[in-house]
């Protein structure tokens, strides 16, 4: 018992400098524009670059090595590689230098989460997994929470180059905590061969997972959820200087409150649910509508803070826009690992996740494409406009397909 809460505590931790890793672009993005002479949309290149390949990562791992490979050793290997990709970017910074590390980081912490997602499965029944999988990705709150004043402030006082020192720092004390304490859980799907149990009846086509409408609607919500996440990592830091007017160090305070805000809502929303699930509401009410409900008050909240003018209103807006679907995160893999058989789960929900993720590869550039045609805080309002369209288009279509008992019970022995 006390081993897994260990377990869930580094994979925590690992969030955390997951969520650094890619929000440090951000919080740097105004004195790196100003030293290298980039121009937003130049900057919206670098930006999305970390999302280039983000993608097909995770669907490598999860189609070659998902359902070979324990979840801990695919852990020590990303690990390694968070440690080692930035420190180009201290030596020889360029914009050509920048979006290869940044292509490299994302290349090698794409197939972070869903592994997390999985390690984190091995050690709670399915029943239980709603509340362990929101802790583990509160990390991705808690990261830019603590790290964005501590980030802004060594940006300020020694350089952006500091910043990006420090996050490869963390991402090897990681690893070395987790080389020493990382364990298989009880529930680890990957076997060896001749454990493994026969199935039952012959497999299903890949045609009926993937044609399955709760899997087409996870796909399609969790994109749109997923944009946002772009826009924010590649964006929030610049809007908040350039579109509102707040100096380094006030931008860093205002992210930390931001993400502050996200993980209460966040915690509360997913305890919500999990307290509905264990007094017996169907899994549609308590965990599809509840992502559905998230995804359309944000976008409302984000058209909200797109017409607001005054900004401490227009930045309790963005908390509350950004909030929201943060559910779709906590719940949506709860959901997937609730439907697919278990000999399916880790890789169908590594390539899942990996759809989702090219989100935050056009997401960062497109918006930079508004802002640049749309100078000052104009630009940014189309920005979260076009977020909020987004995000209604995917709690539309999350109200529609979510339903996860008719999928369990069609997609039985796949």
């Amino acid at each position: 018992m006390q081993l897994r809460w260990t377990i869930l505590l580094l994979l925590f931790f690992m969030q955390i400098v997951n969520s650094l890793d890619k929000a440090v672009m951000g919080l740097a993005a105004v004195p790196i524009m100003r030293e290298l002479h980039l121009t937003p949309q130049q900057y919206g290149i670098i930006a999305s670059s970390f999302y280039s390949l983000y993608a097909l990562s995770t669907l490598v791992v999860a189609l070659l090595f998902a359902n070979r490979v324990p979840p801990r050793i695919i852990l020590i290997v990303l690990l390694a590689a968070w440690s080692t990709v930035q420190l180009p970017i201290l030596f020889a910074a360029s914009f050509a230098v920048l979006v290869v590390c940044r292509t490299a980081l994302g290349v090698a912490e794409g197939p972070g989460t869903p592994t997390i997602i999985n390690a984190t499965h091995e050690w709670f029944a399915p029943e239980d997994r709603s509340l362990p999988t929101a802790l583990v990705m509160f990390g991705t709150t808690v990261g830019p929470l603590l790290g964005a004043p501590i980030l802004s402030y060594l940006i300020v006082a020694y350089g952006w180059r500091a910043a990006f020192a420090a996050c490869a720092v963390l991402s090897f004390a990681a690893l070395a905590l987790w080389f020493r304490f990382g364990a298989d859980g009880p529930g680890a799907t990957v076997r060896p061969a001749e454990a493994r149990p026969k199935s039952s009846g012959p497999p299903a086509r890949w045609t009926k997972v993937w044609a399955d409408r709760t899997i087409v609607g996870s796909l399609i919500g969790g994109f749109c959820a997923y944009w946002g996440v772009g826009f924010g990592i590649a964006w929030l830091a610049p809007l908040l200087t350039t579109g509102l007017g707040y100096d380094g160090i006030t931008t860093g305070w205002l992210i930390a409150l931001i993400f502050a805000g996200q993980g209460v809502i966040g915690l509360v929303l997913s305890g919500l649910s999990h307290a509905m699930t264990k007094r017996g509401a169907p899994s549609r009410q308590a965990r599809g509508l509840f992502i559905a409900t998230m995804q359309l008050a944000s976008a409302a909240a984000f058209v909200a803070a797109a017409l607001m003018t005054a900004p401490p209103v227009k930045v309790g807006l963005i908390l509350l826009a950004a909030s929201l679907p943060g559910v779709t995160f906590t719940l949506g893999p709860s959901i997937l690992s609730e439907v697919l058989p278990p000999a399916r789960r880790n890789r169908d929900i590594g390539i899942i996740l990996a759809t989702v993720s090219v989100a935050g590869a056009i997401s960062p550039y497109v918006s930079g494409l508004f802002i640049n045609a749309h100078p000052g805080a104009a630009g940014y309002n189309h920005a979260l406009l076009l977020v909020a369209a987004i995000l209604a288009i995917g709690g539309a279509v999350s109200f529609a397909t979510l339903h996860p008992e008719t999928s369990q019970r069609a997609l039985a022995g796949a």
